[in-house]
């Protein structure tokens, strides 16, 4: 599907975006996607490195017999970390490329 000017032109005024507004405001999304990627590392290292302190925020309170977290659920954790803090990490770089 070829994309003219026209139809451009036209959706942006149906929904209201003017591709002339993109320009100043690319620093901006790059700033907020570095900000948000820095998030996703923070609590990416964050659950690798205290799984059970996210296990007593989450999970403790649905259970009245459970004093500690499975090693199933430590495993999972971390590896929901890495994958959180590789986002992160894709983020800043893509950010800055």
């Amino acid at each position: 599907m070829i994309v003219d000017r026209f139809s451009i032109d036209f959706l942006g005024s149906v929904l209201g975006i003017h591709p002339g507004k993109w320009r100043w405001e690319g620093w901006a999304v790059m700033v907020w996607n570095m900000i948000w990627g820095i998030v996703f590392i923070v609590i990416g290292v964050f659950a690798f490195l205290k799984p059970e302190v996210i296990w007593k925020l989450t999970e403790q309170w649905k259970s009245s017999y459970a004093d500690e977290p499975s090693e199933l659920y430590r495993i999972s954790t971390r590896l929901g970390g890495v994958i959180f803090a590789g986002i992160g990490i894709a983020a800043v770089v893509l950010s800055i490329w």
